[in-house]
């Protein structure tokens, strides 16, 4: 194969609006692609409305609204590719104009911005902006890049006719990481790290633990940053559970720190209505941890590889799941994490899935042949 630099083209510019720690699942899915674009030795620019914390090189702030693009694109944008992370916001949409005005190959990655649940929220707004301008933008696409079949089932379903490719994300592992499991004395611990948000499952998951009457010396640690407003319900469903003694509620976590927490528990639970990837699963896994995840999520060969656990999203099924769980001896818990991590290592490096996306914009360029993960 020829120069990465030489397949895809002058550059590849990929555009996030919120490219914080706190901008969630989207920007651990950007950052670490354009570092891996970086290593591969392809001209790489990314371009963000809020900045994050350590920017990587060839980052460039555009403004919130993407006000500043015409600047931060400096210079002519032919032999170009622009891949917009997201829908929506004035952002994305002057972003996608932008570049489909000067014919420059527009890729777009919804990150489950299409699921039902997703679009169910703030219903009459999403399919006023849908009929008005982002179903014509989407159509004008040269590709569309999904991170799960399901989540090109849902695309398929509103008729989007384009090719999309099926990229899952990457896990941006830092290099000095100890995946050695933490023993000794210390707490047994039932682990949900994600966005605190209703969709995560949050209310099922302590309605669930409060049904376990043998909780073997387990806690349940929730970790992650909260919808505004929603912490205070998840610390008063609590209390009113009578939860105290048994749940914390622990805040975000990032870098080495997360690696720690995850080293430190000893079962992942992520009681999802929908997920379109999950990466903080592939976190898991790769960490050693068995993982008890919902059918709504796109992680159903979990269960089938022994890898963990699969439920509907009903309390009471897994309360059941929790408890056997727990009650499982604890050489038959580090076995199932233990290949677990082995999977995740081979599927879910940004080695491996930098290579498809390398793929995937020499595709776009023209210059080879199709993907087998590229439906056409």
């Amino acid at each position: 194969m020829n120069n990465p630099c030489e397949v895809v083209g002058a550059r590849v510019i990929n555009l996030i609006r919120d490219a914080r720690q706190t901008g969630g699942g989207i920007t651990q899915a950007v950052l670490p692609l354009h570092r891996e674009l970086l290593r591969s030795r392809v001209n790489s620019l990314l371009l963000v409305g809020v900045p994050p914390e350590n920017p990587p090189e060839n980052t460039i702030s555009i403004g919130a609204r993407a006000e500043l693009l015409r600047q931060g694109v400096a210079g002519p944008a032919a032999d170009s590719i622009a891949h917009v992370h997201g829908l929506w916001t004035p952002f994305e949409w002057r972003a996608s104009k932008f570049f489909l005005d000067r014919s420059v190959p527009l890729i777009i990655s919804p990150h489950g911005m299409l699921e039902p649940w997703a679009m169910a929220h703030k219903k009459l707004k999403k399919m006023a902006a849908w009929h008005l301008y982002q179903r014509r933008i989407l159509s004008r696409c040269k590709l569309l890049v999904v991170n799960s079949e399901r989540e090109l089932g849902s695309i398929r379903r509103l008729g989007v006719s384009n090719p999309v490719a099926v990229i899952e994300n990457g896990v941006d592992v830092p290099a000095n990481i100890d995946f050695s499991r933490v023993d000794g004395a210390r707490e047994k611990i039932v682990l949900f790290l994600s966005r605190l948000a209703p969709v995560k499952g949050i209310n099922d998951l302590l309605t669930a633990w409060s049904r376990i009457v043998n909780k073997n010396g387990f806690q349940l640690h929730l970790y992650g940053n909260a919808e505004p407003g929603y912490e205070a319900k998840v610390r008063a469903c609590i209390r009113q559970l009578s939860l105290e003694s048994s749940v914390r509620v622990m805040g975000p976590v990032y870098g080495e720190s997360k690696w720690q927490v995850y080293r430190s528990a000893d079962i992942f639970v992520l009681p999802s209505y929908s997920e379109n990837f999950g990466i903080v699963v592939a976190e898991a896994m790769l960490s050693g941890l068995p993982v008890i995840t919902t059918d709504a999520t796109p992680w159903g060969h979990l269960q089938e590889r022994g890898y963990g656990w699969i439920v509907k999203n009903d309390s009471a099924r897994l309360a059941d799941t929790l408890s056997w769980a727990m009650e499982l001896p604890e050489a038959r818990k580090r076995e199932m994490g233990e290949a677990a991590s082995q999977f995740a290592l081979a599927q879910y490096s940004w080695k491996n899935i930098g290579r498809k996306y390398l793929d995937a914009y020499e595709w776009v360029t023209g210059q080879g042949k199709t993907p087998d993960f590229i439906d056409i």
